[in-house]
């Protein structure tokens, strides 16, 4: 439900939502595959641009997920991921669904389980495949030094 909300700024239908968790629960496609089809879709594609300069798309996360035009420091961290191949636009989806900024400014959410295989609610930072779910501020300090999203 998370990565749909930062994806679309609103909670899933139940239809919606259980598609996408029996697509992602029975391993037919992976999360990263299921962020490309949310930024590919006609909302997404309106949302955040994802055939624009990585610039724009990347202005376009920080104001749909965090709510928030990027620092300099940030967005040049990011548009520098994606331009070196790091990030695919998809890992930024994920990872800025999955930020602690999102997570707490999304209050909410955070009183809605994350469904799991059977429907079985997952605690934050566990996927429902039972993988853990990266932080960006976990995942990006190995690659350089990140700023706090």
């Amino acid at each position: 439900n998370r990565l749909f909300a930062a994806a679309f700024g609103r909670a899933p239908d139940q239809g919606g939502s259980d598609f996408w968790v029996d697509q992602a629960s029975n391993s037919q496609i992976g999360f990263d595959q299921v962020a490309e089809q949310f930024l590919r879709s006609p909302e997404g594609i309106a949302r955040f641009a994802p055939d624009a300069p990585n610039g724009d798309f990347c202005r376009n996360l920080y104001e749909g997920v965090l709510g928030r035009l990027p620092d300099d420091a940030g967005l040049e961290f990011w548009v520098g991921q994606l331009d070196a191949g790091t990030f695919t636009q998809a890992d930024m989806l994920i990872d800025f669904a999955n930020s602690q900024e999102n997570i707490v400014s999304t209050d909410e959410l955070n009183d809605l389980p994350e469904p799991g295989p059977g429907g079985v609610a997952s605690p934050v930072g566990i996927d429902p495949l039972g993988g853990v779910v990266p932080d960006p501020v976990l995942v990006v300090p190995q690659i350089t030094e990140p700023p706090t999203i």
